[in-house]
């Protein structure tokens, strides 16, 4: 009965890795997504805030010529 047991527990464990692998085939490439999403917004903010301020220094250098 013991080697059933375990014959049985082990067979569990492989299935929830198997399901485990599985599911984050599925998932990685969604997080990916988001996360690249979530980099682009964060670098366009940050991109417009530098020309902004690129901008205000050519206004206070040469706004005058």
């Amino acid at each position: 009965m013991h080697v059933v047991w375990s014959l049985q527990a082990y067979d569990e464990a492989r299935k929830r890795l198997q399901k485990d692998a599985e599911d984050r085939q599925l998932v990685v490439p969604e997080l990916r997504k988001q996360s690249r999403r979530d980099y682009l917004r964060k670098r366009h903010t940050e991109k417009l805030q530098d020309l902004e301020m690129e901008i205000d220094d050519e206004l206070y250098y040469f706004g005058g010529e």
